[in-house]
Order: structure tokens, then C-alpha cells, then sequence
């Protein structure tokens, strides 16, 4: 899964045909606007869950970790293992 961490007006693109844009709204929440053919479906997921189908295994449970938290967190992890073994 790729995650983007993206400013205000920020765009992407998948494929040739689809742009995925990002405006931050007030309260913390997002609009998103997705130019597509179309001929692919756009469906939220709430709407699909309310009609029965299981959300992704793939999405993500909580916000991911910023590059520097997950270095640091690499490093704690090499100190806890390295103490570990001077244990054993």
C-alpha cells in the first residue's frame, strides 16, 4: 500500500486516466476529488460496508508513523535486541 502525506491542493495520479486530489476542510476533515472515466466505479466505503461487503484487510487501522518516528522506533528496537543478547 502506498501512503502519500500530501498539503492542501496536492494531486496524484493513477494510471493514465484517473486524478486523485486532496483539500484540507475544517475539523480535520478532507474533500477528496477524483477525476475518473466513467466507466470505473467510485464507491465510498461506507456505503459498501452498509450494503454487506467486509472492509480491506489491506487499509491501514490507524494513521501511519512519520520516517522519522519509524527510524527512531528501528533504532529503540536494535537497542532493546542488542541488550537482549548481551543477556543471554
Amino acid at each position: 500500500m502506498l501512503t502519500l502525506r500530501m498539503d492542501s491542493g496536492d494531486y496524484f495520479k493513477i494510471g493514465e486516466n484517473v486524478t486523485v486530489q486532496v483539500f484540507r476542510d475544517s475539523g480535520g476533515k478532507f474533500i477528496v476529488s477524483v477525476d475518473a472515466p466513467r466507466e470505473i466505479p467510485i464507491v465510498r466505503g461506507a456505503v459498501l460496508e452498509r450494503d454487506g461487503a467486509q472492509k480491506p484487510e489491506h487499509l491501514l487501522a490507524k494513521k501511519p508513523k512519520s520516517p522519522s518516528d519509524r527510524i527512531h522506533n528501528a533504532k529503540q528496537l536494535e537497542k532493546h535486541l542488542a541488550r537482549k543478547a548481551e543477556a543471554e
